[in-house]
């Protein structure tokens, strides 16, 4: 079980960094005229949102449902897709930056054959145990 460990943490931080910079992208890019007391919340609950899905899909990964890995891809393309697109409306280079790579670091991870290991030895487990 250790042996899955660094990379169940290195997909997991890698999905929260991306989606905070994908959503900070967004404030920062298409808000970026409203005033910041108004951005705040939009941003707050989008945040919490994306956390809640996050842990969402991890649970199910770790609870042997292939289905939570398809979820957790999902969710780091459309963090990829929404700090791409943000990159467009003239948001900060870093912020794109960061989101961009976080999300292709974190899809490259997913699919790798530890990975993969990672996910057939929790199906494994809740089919037989």
């Amino acid at each position: 079980m250790l042996r899955y460990f660094p990379i169940f943490i290195a997909v997991f931080f890698l999905a929260l960094i991306s989606c905070v910079m994908a959503s900070q992208a967004v404030v920062h890019g298409v808000l970026r005229d409203m005033e910041p007391a108004e951005t705040a919340a939009p941003a707050y609950f989008a945040n919490l949102v994306m956390a809640v899905l996050l842990v969402l899909t991890n649970l199910m990964v770790i609870k042997g449902f292939p289905l939570g890995a398809i979820f957790l891809r999902a969710l780091m393309g459309a963090a990829f897709a929404v700090a791409f697109a943000s990159w467009f409306a003239q948001a900060p280079f870093e912020l794109v930056t960061l989101g961009v790579a976080a999300a292709v670091s974190g899809l490259v991870l997913t699919m790798t054959q530890r990975y993969t290991e990672m996910v057939e030895h929790f199906l494994h487990i809740r089919q037989n145990y």
